[in-house]
């Protein structure tokens, strides 16, 4: 097969493989025994928009190494050497440049050890290659922007849970228990007696626990009714108190604000209720009035009588 390298899109090296198992490519030959190395340079850009003093790298080639793979039946070793150009890259627009800051040029001549390369005349190359493969290559903050390598780990500011310093020591607790040569005894309020032990800290570890509260005991000469009023339940510390105090307030004055609003949307709706059976008065009233008869003045007018009288109007 044919093996051609391509950096920044332009063709820099061919090789031809056989059964070899693996090659490599580190620059290009000038002779059979002189090659210039890959090197990575600054790239130059310009805001002009002259394509004729300017490189057009608008197909994305730029930033890029592209290795293609292509079969042929047999390849013949030519014994006249003919170099191959290298351009180097010009100017470039501002708009195009999307791979990074840099491109592939060539370092300084250096011999080849001496190894002689000769040219190459495949046999029954095929018009595509079977395999491409592009290689991207970027600043390291661009990789990391475009999430191609992951961004370093930042130290954390938070302080760890348990710490060594803080933990307690587990085992066994250092205070030492002894019984005194003889039973200290204690009396009760009834009465009895009752044997306990001493117990003191060791002298080297000074102990810092502050003592048992003692317990409340209920005096048997005051009544129940002198006694003082047990305290109210909620938190003891009076910072949580306080913000219990500022919930509960703000509790009440959401109530407050809702029935508020409740009231509110009351007073409208009785008021639009008025509006309405108002409407309704009028509309009845209006058609009241359009079935009534109207009624005119008689054009005979009939004396008024008293009496019995007859009147005959018949008569001439």
């Amino acid at each position: 097969m044919m093996v051609d390298i391509y950096m920044d899109g332009r063709f820099v090296h061919a090789e031809a493989h056989l059964r070899e198992p693996d090659g490599e490519c580190i620059g290009v030959y000038d002779t059979p025994t002189q090659t210039r190395p890959f090197v990575f340079t600054a790239l130059s850009t310009t805001e002009s928009d002259d394509h004729a003093a300017t490189a057009d790298y608008s197909d994305g080639a730029l930033g890029t190494i592209c290795v293609t793979m292509t079969r042929m039946r047999r390849y013949n070793r030519s014994k006249v050497f003919v170099p191959r150009p290298f351009s180097e890259i010009g100017p470039i627009n501002e708009k195009s440049k999307k791979a990074g800051s840099h491109a592939v040029s060539l370092g300084d001549p250096e011999q080849s050890g001496g190894v002689s390369i000769d040219g190459i005349d495949p046999i029954g190359e095929e018009k595509k290659p079977f395999a491409k493969f592009i290689f991207s290559y970027m600043p390291m903050a661009l990789l990391q922007a475009k999430d191609i390598v992951p961004l370093p780990e930042r130290p954390s500011k938070k302080r760890p849970l348990n710490t060594q310093e803080d933990a307690p020591e587990a085992g066994p607790s250092r205070r030492k228990t002894r019984r005194t040569s003889g039973p200290v005894k204690e009396e009760r309020d009834n009465g009895e007696e009752e044997n306990t032990l001493v117990t003191e800290a060791s002298p080297s570890i000074p102990d810092t626990t502050p003592p048992p509260p003692p317990p409340h005991k209920l005096s048997k000469k005051c009544p129940l009714d002198n006694q003082e009023e047990a305290p109210v339940p909620g938190p003891s510390n009076p910072k949580a108190r306080r913000l219990m105090n500022r919930s509960a307030k703000k509790e009440d004055s959401e109530v407050k604000e809702d029935a508020l609003v409740l009231e509110q949307f009351m007073a409208k709706l009785q008021g639009e209720l008025a509006t309405i059976q108002r409407r309704l008065e009028e509309a009845q009233a209006a058609a009241q009035r359009a079935r009534a008869v109207k009624r005119e003045a008689s054009p005979i007018n009939v004396p008024t009588t008293s009496g019995d009288q007859i009147v005959d109007l018949t008569s001439d």
